[in-house]
């Protein structure tokens, strides 16, 4: 998979805008490339490779992105799905690191689902010698009440 974007000033008609609408409004010219490489190499592992540029006429607000996962469908014993990415980022005035796991699983037979998550985000700012590491976990639970009903829990 592989795309492009240019956007260019937006032109609103209707009277009312909202923070968002207002700031693309003002943007100036950005485009983007984005490609996607996605690849079973065995029946249940998923491996995924992709890259974006954004870059505008003036040069500011570069920014280049990679981002890799793999992701296992069906584990062994213990069931459920699994997943580990890593995404890099750089711009003009920070570079991050982001990995994280992912492990999902249905508890009753769709009715019930639950996902664990965790992670590791380290951003660097280009211009200043400071680093900010977080690390994240949480879980989720799903609850299908009727067919096309949802109770979403979090914790």
């Amino acid at each position: 998979m592989v795309s492009h974007d240019t956007r260019k000033r937006i032109i609103y008609y209707e009277t009312y805008r909202t923070d968002i609408e207002q700031l693309l409004a003002n943007d100036q010219e950005r485009q983007g490339v984005r490609t996607r490489l996605n690849l079973r190499p065995v029946k249940l592992i998923h491996v995924g490779l992709s890259y974006a540029k954004r870059y505008q006429v003036n040069s500011d607000n570069q920014s280049d992105n990679v981002s890799v996962y793999v992701g296992h469908s069906s584990l062994p014993k213990i069931g459920g799905r699994a997943s580990l990415s890593l995404n890099f980022n750089q711009s003009s005035y920070l570079k991050s690191k982001v990995v994280s796991l992912r492990y999902s699983r249905e508890i009753i037979p769709r009715k019930l689902n639950m996902d664990f998550y965790a992670g590791y985000v380290n951003y660097s700012y280009v211009e200043r010698p400071i680093d900010s590491n977080q690390q994240y976990a949480g879980a989720s639970f799903l609850y299908n009440m009727r067919n096309k009903t949802l109770l979403i829990g979090l914790g």
